[in-house]
């Protein structure tokens, strides 16, 4: 992944500002790396996760009290009409992108991590967007395949691990009649992958390194698994002062654990 090289690129800017609960200053940084740099896939993948992730960390904790379960058994989260458009020109020009740059070169490792997060987000959004579970299997198989072949390419390409473990944690919470469809090479569904891959996302991953942290809070909370819930609350709350959803949570934390006490 040759995009942003540096730690502390612009797209690594970009979702930094998003944690930091900035989406206009992670946004104009997109805009302004697309406008420079119209031939990198990785821009447009970038430029799709990071609006709908923002919907959907809003959903979560204005709904659904943090639970991915509860989305994914919930009604459908609402996507503006215009996010929609936006979302699906962004992930074709990326798809389009890198497409062409792999006929190029197959080894190319930043197309391959575009399409892998673009298949990613279409993923999530046929699944919390429209609920058309088989589509998001579909799109979760690609993703996967998407995901292996970078980690072949670049073994130390860890934010591919968010992709697969995010597919392991939805296989295992989707309705139970669709679950004997839902065959994915290499993904079981079981909550302790999840949490593997999502770890070595969250430790070793550029650009969903916070994305997978923010999953493994719910998985954790879900699990019941408070002391891993307070170590990544507790890093996130320090990492991100700007982010009122982590204070908040972390605050309640600790009166928790203060009444329990």
């Amino acid at each position: 992944m040759t995009s942003d090289a540096s730690c502390e690129g612009p797209l690594r800017l970009a979702v930094r500002h998003l944690f930091n609960s900035d989406l206009s200053a992670s946004q104009r940084l997109l805009k302004e790396y697309v406008a420079a740099k119209p031939q990198d896939p990785l821009g447009y993948s970038l430029s799709a996760a990071v609006p709908f992730y923002n919907l959907v960390a809003n959903q979560l904790s204005t709904h659904y009290a943090n639970s991915i379960r509860s989305m994914i058994s919930g009604g459908r989260i609402g996507v503006p009409p215009a996010m929609l458009l936006e979302l699906g020109n962004n992930l074709q020009r990326s798809k389009t992108q890198a497409q062409l740059d792999l006929s190029s070169n197959p080894k190319d490792e930043n197309a391959a991590f575009a399409l892998c997060v673009a298949a990613g987000v279409e993923r999530d959004i046929a699944a919390l967007a429209f609920k058309r579970w088989m589509v998001s299997f579909q799109h979760a198989k690609t993703a996967t395949l998407r995901a292996r072949h970078l980690l072949a390419l670049n073994p130390e390409a860890y934010d591919a691990y968010f992709v697969i473990g995010f597919s392991e944690h939805l296989i295992q919470e989707i309705p139970m009649i669709f679950r004997p469809f839902a065959k994915i090479p290499g993904i079981v569904g079981q909550t302790s992958r999840a949490i593997q891959f999502l770890e070595a996302a969250a430790t070793g991953g550029q650009y969903f390194r916070e994305f997978a942290r923010q999953t493994l809070l719910t998985v954790y909370s879900e699990a019941g698994r408070q002391d891993d819930v307070s170590r990544i609350l507790y890093g996130l709350t320090k990492e991100f002062p700007g982010n009122d959803r982590y204070r908040a949570e972390w605050t309640k934390l600790r009166a928790a654990n203060r009444n329990v006490s």
